[in-house]
């Protein structure tokens, strides 16, 4: 069985493996694994005071992770083709770079780009939603980004109400030329914890120069 040919000796192992940290790794995690009832394969625990059997591989195959560990999934959206709402065109398809150009004559609430974005099933219910936007940086100087959204669930009324929130951090120190930066937007504390699989996150963004909704220091002087 396939259980039977990881059971290797330290001898064995220590054939092809010098390193002797390196050594223990393996045997941990061949002492780790043993066939369960009904022929599944079964990974406990690795470390002290872990939850047992925290993997399982059914006999057909399907795999089962019963510990509290995570990862980080992300959900890209372009804006590229989404919807677009400028009366007078202050913002544009930048075909050459394929990028959405805010212009310094978008006001808000008149443009913004919009998008709806579902939540994947593989999100852990609960857990930190993390959203954040990449956009071209030319210059020092951050423009006045607002984002306005909400949140709702499978089953649920659609709200009403929308979330404004000036954005202003970056991630990365601009240099020279044009970088790519991120730009994150921190969520209340645990507003996540009343959303559903599959939940829906509507989103609009605005460039705010003349800084109409007060959000922000001052007008935006970015070029």
């Amino acid at each position: 069985m396939i259980i039977d040919t990881l059971k290797l000796t330290r001898d064995q192992l220590s054939a092809f493996i010098d390193d002797p940290d390196t050594l223990r790794q393996f045997e941990k995690l061949f002492e780790a694994i043993s066939l369960g009832p009904g022929n599944q394969v079964v990974i406990s625990g690795l470390s002290a005071g872990s939850d047992p059997d925290l993997f399982i591989v059914e006999p057909d195959g399907t795999w089962v992770n019963t510990g509290e560990g995570t990862t980080w999934d992300e959900v890209s959206q372009p804006f590229i083709g989404e919807k677009i709402t400028s009366p007078s065109s202050d913002i544009k398809v930048n075909q050459v770079d394929i990028t959405l150009d805010f212009e310094t004559s978008a006001r808000y609430p008149t443009d913004f780009a919009s998008a709806v974005i579902q939540c994947i099933h593989s999100w852990k219910l609960g857990s930190d939603f993390r959203p954040h936007i990449h956009w071209i940086q030319n210059e020092n100087n951050v423009p006045n980004i607002l984002v306005e959204y909400r949140f709702y669930s499978n089953g649920e009324a659609v709200p009403a109400a929308w979330t404004l929130k000036a954005l202003t951090d970056t991630v990365y120190p601009y240099t020279a030329g044009s970088i790519l930066q991120i730009t994150p937007f921190d969520l209340p504390e645990g507003f996540a914890e009343d959303l559903g699989i599959s939940a829906t996150f509507d989103c609009r963004f605005y460039r705010d120069v003349t800084n109409a909704s007060g959000l922000f220091a001052g007008a935006d002087t970015y070029g």
